[in-house]
């Protein structure tokens, strides 16, 4: 039943039932069989009891509730989720008139009727380099693919989840994908480009736009492609939910993508009806008649909530429950079941374990069709209403008017929608509602649409709540419940959480007091990317972010935001290491790098060596700044001020920190000085991640190297440093100190240990015992011969632990060409000796950024430990993106075709000519009408033409036609015996180019049979230009003309059959008829399956107004059949829509009665559309006989 016919019904009931019962708009659909309307209507009118709708079992469900955590998307005109945003806060519409980029639809076909859509600026550039993949492979790869992984990068990066971090865990990818991985399929293989093996097909095959993720990533939970249709993504984020609560995975991706490479589908939805006249998707408003097409991707990061709070995550909104069902037997397999949508929402909310009443907000499907929308708005209403205050109503909007119908994509575009206003606590405006749709009964419902941006409402007893709904063209439905984070800080940070030091073995946590500690002043902010040009886009991007941020209040705690680069993003090759000490300071480094020219290129391979220096003497405090600001360095000091006291009963510390103390550059007492020193060092790097492959030290600097080596412990080295430096302060021999040295001084390096005296390389099966330790402490320190050892280990990264930089300055004059090409060599304390540049003043954080620079790998906690830090939102990766697309073949000459005038051509002297093939089978309505038992082609088609044909010539939506003859009729051969198609005609209209009055164009009318160049002259008109469009008389009075009385439409065919002209089921086209003598008016409608799009007015209007112009005329009986053969003058000012009024009135009969063949009926008719707006009309249309008109007009054989 399409919907013409369901409004029918709907009148019958209505005034059947005499106003006992006043059924919906939707009545049919809610109840689309017999047996459900008819137990509605014995319900409605007490028959019977009311029969209880069934039970709603959801089914078992772990409570468990699960957070989003993160998002990412790429929707037209909001390329990432801040700019969405601003998009949606100022009230944005992303529909343009064609596409953005100059994409060819490569279907053979330009005449893209539908050029109305909202599309992605780049949907054929893509940074194919990042994710490894190469240029040729690029080209055949889905663009939903690349989407998806584009996106999912960026959400992840929302998350402040490092993606490379996730390699071998159980994250699981769930996304709905669209049509538009098939027709890049075709557009591969229209382009005739040579694909290698399977390359095409992996490329555009759906079940890897996950499988791809996961292969990029490393990820080993479930991955899975949804096609539910339009619902596809919001199953898809059910899906992942599901996984989540079940075990099956401990972080999901979900969400979807949609991409139109080709326009061949956008067609046929325009040919269905489903589409936008004028490109605006008025959603709940009277004007709705469809959407518009559009591209996107979406991702959302789930984890469960408890998870979530444990990791101290940013939590976006928490989704307490979601469902989807399916439509079942409905009106149609395309035709939404509002009962189906009731259920599902209660499924969603049984789940939650909310009350309805307590969601503020709806964001709705919302396709902005004539049905759809009263249904989803009735169905809604019916179980959001329960419980809930008149003056609260459900809040609605849909995503749809500002971006388009995202199809797989958007259901998550209404979703990243909903957690921006949740963050936001305020709702952006519906868009084009201006009048609300009439078939809704708005005051008897308590929704009201979001027609201007709203403050989220307040609710003192809970927190803000919104539902998502998403219903698919499958008929699958799905349904979302969410609330924003009652404890958290509205999605813009995360928690604070502590973190954890990272402590050498056998170094207990330490109880610090953090008033003990001093802020770290100085900060490191990490940025990489896979390219120089990338890294200065990014340090842009952040620049932008923090600047605009700070512009619009309090910026966030710098150390956050260094934090948050450190842990939360993935550290690739090309890096920059930023430090910084203040908010101001971190701007100007930001600046100065996003403007670099050169930046640090990776080391290929990194061989590293600590090089413990010997300085005998130390500056006074130098390593106060340390004990005081970094907890691991303090609890490695403190270990070893509790081991040197044991050892002398005196103060480490005090002689480390006391600017007076002489006692610091005393031989006793400076080397374990050192020695603690160099092991805090070597902790805090290891704090970092950052463990040597290879030590060395010379003088005083040999005991560290040997405990960063494994030979002893910390306790044990510092007490062989003690006592070693007591004994060689008195000069003792090598006898002497073997004898004195502790037996647990002994042991075997764990990594490899190059003797600072003659460069020799011990391994784990070199014994370093008291005798040893004796020989060698008497022996001087030959670090040149050290530093070569190293080079020929294949060392290219020299850090030296110490106080300063006093050995690996040297180190490229030792070395010479035996130092590698590319080399780092820098000091953990003070300047830093670069290869190829100057000296620069720096610590310890400043060294750790020189290593991140040459491709070390940090622990960045290490930088953090023991303090209390947030991630907060920071801005994503910038790609590079390239275009990869394959090239259609080389395009023809551009052929227009129109719906109903066929293929345009213009000749060299300016007329212009369209030519369209017909038949008595197609269209389908050419078979309905039959005059004398010939098959005959409706007057009215001539009529349609000559207006189509002349609105071509006019650059406004009006139209004059004047004198419009129609001199034969077009008689249409039957199909065959066992045939299903007839022989088809050529129809020609030619539109002449003005002669010598330029402002008149003559139009005239051809048919051919497509073996012969016989052509007929069928009719003829004049458009005159410019031409103005009157103004019509306003608006329709009630009922038409007075004096009319309702008459049986079915009647009037009945007695026109009888008399000779059998009107089919596609031109019974007349409802509501009413009428009296010389005058009648009648609702004229097309059917459902009938595609009026592009045309001014479809020729099944014109004859269904012509066949109310014979009613005037000859009565309602039908007994008299007339057909249109001219007019005076029509005039159009608007085009028709698929249902409109007609009036007609009788202005002059035929002079004898009867009506001679050249005697004509003239009559005067006015169009309205169903607001009672004036359209146009008629006049001087004149009918003649239908019989004498066949008969006395076509061609002899016709």
């Amino acid at each position: 039943m399409d919907s013409v016919t369901a409004v029918e019904l709907r009148g019958r009931l209505n005034r059947a039932l005499g106003g006992s019962y006043v059924a919906a708009a939707t009545v049919v659909f809610d109840h689309p069989t017999v047996g459900q309307l008819g137990r509605h209507l014995a319900e409605e009118l007490g028959a019977v009891a009311p029969v209880a709708a069934p039970a709603v079992v959801a089914g078992p469900a772990p409570r468990e509730r699960i957070a989003v955590v993160g998002m990412g998307c790429r929707f037209p005109g909001g390329p990432d989720v801040e700019s969405f945003w601003s998009q949606l806060a100022a009230g944005g519409d992303a529909v343009r008139r064609g596409r953005p980029n100059d994409l060819s639809s490569g279907d053979g076909n330009s005449d893209d009727r539908e050029g109305w859509g909202a599309y992605l600026t780049e949907v054929d550039r893509f940074d194919a380099e990042f994710f490894r993949i190469t240029a040729e492979e690029a080209r055949f790869v889905d663009p939903q693919q690349r989407l998806l992984l584009e996106t999912a990068w960026h959400a992840l990066e929302d998350a402040n989840i490092a993606p490379d971090s996730l390699r071998g865990s159980r994250t699981a990818v769930y996304a709905g994908v669209g049509n538009g991985s098939q027709d890049y399929a075709r557009l591969i293989a229209a382009s005739g480009a040579p694909v290698a093996g399977i390359t095409a097909m992996v490329g555009t095959t759906t079940s890897n736009a996950v499988g791809r993720i996961g292969y990029v990533l490393g990820l080993m939970g479930p991955a899975v492609t949804v096609d539910t249709a339009c619902s596809s993504s919001l199953v898809a984020v059910h899906q992942a939910a599901a996984a989540l609560r079940q075990g099956e995975a401990d972080l999901a991706l979900a969400g979807g993508a949609n991409a139109v490479p080709m326009s061949a589908a956008t067609r046929m939805l325009s040919e269905a009806g489903m589409l936008s006249r004028d490109g605006r998707c008025r959603t709940f408003d009277a004007r709705a008649d469809g959407y518009v097409r559009g591209e996107g991707c979406g991702i959302v990061v789930l984890k469960r909530l408890s998870d979530a709070k444990r990791d101290g995550d940013r939590i976006l909104a928490v989704l307490l429950g979601s469902a989807v069902n399916q439509d079942g037997v409905s009106a149609g397999i395309t035709v939404p079941n509002g009962a189906a949508q009731e259920r599902v929402i209660r499924e969603a909310l049984e789940r939650a374990g909310v009350a309805a009443s307590s969601v503020d907000y709806l964001e709705a499907n919302g396709t902005a069709t004539e049905l759809g929308d009263p249904i989803e708005v009735r169905a809604a209403a019916s179980v959001y209403g329960e419980g809930r205050d008149t003056e609260r109503p459900l809040l609605l909007g849909s995503v749809k008017t500002n971006v388009g119908h995202l199809e797989a994509a958007a259901g998550v575009a209404g979703l990243i929608k909903v957690l921006l206003a949740l963050r936001a606590r305020e709702i952006p405006q519906h868009l084009h509602f201006e009048t609300p749709n009439p078939k809704i009964a708005w005051k008897d419902l308590p929704v009201r649409v979001t027609a201007e941006r709203v403050a989220w409402p307040r609710a003192g007893d809970h927190p803000p709540r919104a539902a998502v709904s998403a219903f698919g063209l499958s008929g699958t439905n799905a349904h979302l419940i969410l609330e924003a984070d009652a404890a958290g800080p509205g999605g813009g940070a995360a928690a604070p959480r502590e973190i954890p030091l990272r402590l050498p073995p056998g170094i207990p946590s330490p109880a610090i007091e953090a008033s003990l500690l001093q802020p770290r002043a100085r900060r490191l902010y990490p940025l990489s990317a896979r390219s120089a040009r990338a890294v200065r886009q990014l340090a842009s991007r952040h620049l932008d972010f923090l600047e605009s941020e700070g512009a619009a209040g309090p910026p966030t705690d710098p150390a956050d935001c260094a934090w948050t680069a450190a842990s939360g993003r993935a550290h690739l090759p090309v890096r920059a290491a930023v430090a910084f000490t203040s908010h101001p300071d971190l701007l100007d480094s930001l600046r100065r790098l996003s403007q670099s020219a050169a930046l640090v290129r990776p080391l290929p391979e990194s061989k590293l060596a600590f090089v413990f220096a010997g300085e005998e003497t130390a500056p006074a405090g130098f390593c106060r700044g340390l004990y005081e600001t970094e907890p691991v360095a303090r609890a490695v000091l403190e270990r070893c001020e509790a081991v040197f006291r044991d050892e002398c009963g005196e103060s480490l510390l005090s002689i480390m920190f006391d600017a007076a103390s002489s006692e610091r550059e005393a031989p006793d007492r400076a080397q374990p000085v050192l020695y603690a020193f160099s092991a805090a060092l070597s902790a805090l790097w290891a704090g970092v991640g950052v463990e040597p492959d290879v030590v060395t030290g010379c003088g005083a600097g040999e005991l560290a190297a040997a405990y960063a080596a494994g030979v002893f412990g910390l306790e044990k080295g510092l007490r062989f440093a003690v006592r070693r430096a007591v004994l060689l302060a008195r000069s003792a021999s090598p006898r002497e100190l073997e004898e004195a040295l502790p037996a647990e001084s002994a042991g075997r390096p764990a990594r490899p240990l190059v003797r600072g005296t003659d460069g020799a390389v011990l391994g784990s099966k070199d014994l370093l015992d008291a005798a040893a330790w004796g020989r060698q402490a008497l022996l001087p320190a030959n670090f040149p011969t050290a530093a070569a050892s190293l080079a020929a280990l294949g060392v290219n990264t020299f850090v030296e632990i110490g106080p300063g930089a006093d050995l690996v300055p040297r180190i490229p004059g030792i070395l010479g060409d035996r130092l590698p090409r590319r080399a780092a060599v820098l000091a953990s304390q003070g300047p830093d000796a670069a290869i190829g540049g100057a000296a620069d003043d720096g610590g310890f954080v400043d060294a750790v950024g020189r290593l991140y620079e040459t491709g070390r790998d940090i622990a960045f906690e290490g930088l953090f430990a023991g303090e209390w830090r947030r991630k907060v939102a920071l801005p994503g990766y910038a790609f590079e993106r390239c275009r990869h697309w394959v090239e259609p073949p080389k395009p023809r000459r551009r052929v227009v075709r129109h719906p109903l005038l066929g293929q345009r051509r213009v000749s060299g002297r300016g007329e212009v000519t369209f030519e369209a093939e017909l038949s008595g089978t197609d269209p389908a309505w050419l078979r309905d009408l039959e005059v004398s038992g010939r098959l005959l082609a409706p007057p009215a088609l001539f009529a349609a033409q000559v207006i189509a044909a002349g609105l071509s010539l006019r650059a406004d939506g009006g139209v004059v036609i004047e004198d419009l003859k129609i001199e034969r009729p077009l008689v249409l051969p039957r199909a065959a015996p066992g045939e299903r198609h007839a022989p088809a005609r050529a129809l020609q209209v030619v539109v002449g180019g003005g002669g010598a009055d330029a402002g008149v164009h003559e139009l005239h009318v051809f048919s051919s049979g497509l073996a012969d160049d016989d052509w007929v002259l069928h009719a003829t008109a004049r458009m005159r230009l410019p031409a103005e469009i009157p103004e019509g008389a306003g608006r329709q009075g009630a009922g038409g003309p007075d004096g009319q009385v309702p008459a049986d439409a079915s009647a009037f065919y009945r007695g026109l059959g009888e008399a000779g002209m059998q009107i089919g089921w596609s031109l019974s086209s007349l409802t509501e008829l009413r009428a009296r003598e010389g005058a009648a008016s009648a609702e004229v409608s097309l059917r459902a399956a009938m595609d009026a799009r592009g045309l001014p007015a479809h020729p099944v209007l014109l004859d269904g107004c012509f066949q109310v112009a014979a009613v005037a005329a000859a009565g309602t009986e039908g007994s008299t059949p007339l057909v249109l053969t001219g007019w005076d003058r029509l005039r159009l000012a608007e085009p028709m829509p698929r249902r409109i009024v007609c009036h007609a009135v009788l202005v002059a009969r035929p002079a004898s009665p009867g009506g001679a063949s050249r005697e004509f009926s003239q009559v005067d008719l006015v169009f309205f559309d169903m607001s009672g707006a004036e359209l146009g009309g008629v006049s001087g249309a004149r009918l003649l006989p239908a019989t004498d008109f066949v008969r006395d007009r076509t061609p002899s054989g016709g």
